[in-house]
């Protein structure tokens, strides 16, 4: 995450319009569970980014608090294997997104 931060919060750095952290599931949930704990994943990636940053990078931490956000995503984007069964323990993740402002 410190790396994110540094090219992110770059001194001079106006491109990046937002850092999006976004939290999958996999399919064995229900609807109203997976979307939830798929936003707490998100969450618990952030606060701990932020921890992080704070004692490496300072200079970057209000910079990542201004531009992160956090969002769960649930079963959505599913992840298959070969045999497009689902993959439940890679489908289980967070995803970075680096949104540029438009030119």
């Amino acid at each position: 995450m410190p790396h994110y931060a540094s090219l992110i919060c770059n001194p001079g750095e106006q491109e990046v319009e937002a850092f999006m952290i976004e939290g999958y599931t996999d399919d064995l949930g229900d609807d109203m569970r997976n979307p939830r704990l798929s936003q707490e994943r998100s969450f618990a990636v952030l606060a701990k980014s932020l921890e992080v940053i704070r004692g490496r990078l300072p200079w970057a931490y209000e910079c990542i608090l201004q531009k992160a956000a956090v969002n769960g995503r649930g079963k959505q984007n599913l992840l298959r294997n070969e045999a497009g069964q689902p993959a439940r323990k890679k489908s289980r993740r967070v995803i970075f997104r680096i949104h540029m402002r438009p030119t």
